[in-house]
Parts: C-alpha cells; structure tokens; sequence
C-alpha cells in the first residue's frame, strides 16, 4: 500500500504543457493534493472576459519562468459551477494560490506583470523545499538512498523543516525501523504526510503478522467466541485490509470492531477508521459515507 507523500503529478500535467485545464470532478487532485507538493496557482477565468485574456499569457508566461516550482491550473467559471461557488467567485479573473492543501492568498484583476511575479515568488518553494520535493520524488519511486540524501540536504538548511523530517519517518517506515520513525513523525502532528506515515504505522503493527491474519479470518465464521475476540479479529482485518488499500473494507472491519467491543485495542476500531480518513482526506467520498456510519455507531 502506497500511504506515502506524493501524489504522481506527472500523470495530471502532460510534459510541455504550461497550465493544467481543472474541472468539478478534478479539483481535489489537481489543485488541493497536487498543492501539497508542489505550489499551486488557479486562475478563474471564462472565454468571454477580456481581462482574463489578458492575464492568461502572463500567468503562463512566469509560470514558464518558474521551471516547475510552481504548477498553474486554470478553471472555466462558466463549465464548473461547484468550484467557482465554494471558492465565492463573483468577479473574474480571479487568482489563488494554494500550498498544502490550502488557500494561502489570492488576487482579483489583470495585474502587471511584475505584481504576478512577485505573487509568484513569495509562493515558491525554498531552497530546503526543493531538496524535500527532489526527495519526495525519489521515494515515491523506491529510491531510498537518493531519497534520504534529499531530506538530509533539505535538513541542512532547515532542521524543523516538517515535511523532510516526515520523508525520513517514512524511508524508516520502509527499512522497518518502526519505533525509531513513529518518534520521529510523532512531533509534527500539523503535517499530513507524517500523519499517514503514523497511520501506516498503526496498520503495520496491527495487521502485518500473517498467522494473526489468518486467524482472524478463521474466527470471522466461529459463532462461539466471544464479543471481545471477534472485535480483534475484525481490527486484525481493518489493518491488513489498509495496507492492501482496501479502505472500504478496512472500514467495515473497524465499524464491526466498534460495535462488538470498543475497549478492543484501546478504541482501535475508532482510531484505524479516523487513520483511514486522514489518509484519504476528508473531502473522499468514502470518507464522507463513513463518516455517517461512524457517527452513527457512536451517538
């Protein structure tokens, strides 16, 4: 199971395209998770707007400049009706920027060149966040020793730096060095990549022992156990049902968990559930399904 830190962005923006066209349906991935490895600019704009046509080159023009640092996606106010009316667009063009996963700032109007330059600039990365998203890259292809060089350039630079200190969690996570990543990932509860890497954590430790699996497995179909022995095995389940990236049944493990015993793992049916829908986020439509069922059991 990939619960690592990257999304493949190379498979949202085609080589040699300058901006990426989003839409209803595509906006949480090419802008809300694409934005939390690489800054993202979203121009909101429509054919019949004359400042937007006047804008639009600009954008692309220093978005070209950049090389990469940061990603320039475009929506059609007049085709995504949902996008333009969460984010309140009522003029055009409208200009944001989102870094990790959030709106950090926005303009409204054809502004110079040199003022989208600087609005640019004061998004992209850092010399430290290059070497974390260099790093990113590499362990999002198994490259553990390229990638750990990465995150220690990046920690040169910034010892706090969040987001690299989370790629080390997780090349540890990879080698198996789980008490010695889940120190590490634990002081920074603000970053979602170390939170998956915990999550993962959790599931390794709960449903990656095969003679546990399988005896679990086996007691699903025992109707002489007892409630607390059933609720384990259901965790047992969740978490190797996770690891294989098999959330909707994780989660019907963990629900089944929580309502034969929660006391089972110290509420782990609860906690491998929230653990599911942090990796997910809370905008999925699995998340937001079980959310309901979650609330359900528990009130």
């Amino acid at each position: 199971m990939d619960l690592g830190m990257t999304v493949d962005l190379t498979q949202t923006q085609p080589t040699g395209d300058i901006a990426v066209d989003a839409t209803d349906q595509t906006f949480m991935v090419e802008v809300v998770e694409a934005s939390k490895q690489i800054p993202t600019i979203v121009d909101f704009w429509a054919p019949w707007c004359g400042p937007c046509r006047v804008l639009g080159p600009t954008l692309e023009k220093i978005t070209k400049e950049f090389d990469g640092k940061v990603r320039l996606v475009k929506i059609n106010t007049d085709e995504n009706p949902q996008v333009s009316s969460a984010f309140e667009i009522s003029s055009i063009p409208a200009v944001f920027a989102f870094k990790d996963g959030q709106a950090v700032d926005k303009f409204l109007g054809a502004l110079s060149e040199n003022q989208v330059r600087d609005f640019f600039t004061k998004l992209a990365p850092s010399p430290s966040d290059e070497s974390m998203l260099k790093g990113a890259e590499a362990l999002r292809t198994g490259n553990l020793v390229e990638a750990r060089a990465f995150f220690e350039e990046a920690l040169e630079r910034d010892p706090n730096h969040a987001r690299a200190n989370a790629g080390i969690g997780a090349i540890l996570v990879e080698e198996g060095q789980l008490d010695e990543a889940e120190s590490i990932l634990k002081q920074y509860p603000k970053e979602p990549s170390a939170s998956r890497q915990l999550a993962r954590i959790r599931f390794l430790r709960g449903g990656s022992d095969d003679t546990d699996v399988k005896r679990s497995d086996a007691l699903l179909g025992n109707a002489e156990i007892d409630a607390a022995e059933l609720a384990e095995a259901h965790y047992v389940l969740g978490c190797r049902t996770a690891l294989q990236g098999e959330w909707q049944i994780s989660l019907d493990h963990f629900l089944a968990a929580i309502k034969l015993d929660r006391s089972v793992r110290d509420d782990g049916g609860r906690l491998g559930a929230l653990d599911i829908f942090n990796v997910l986020g809370q905008e999925h439509e699995i998340t937001r399904e079980y959310q309901r069922k979650l609330s359900s059991l528990l009130f």
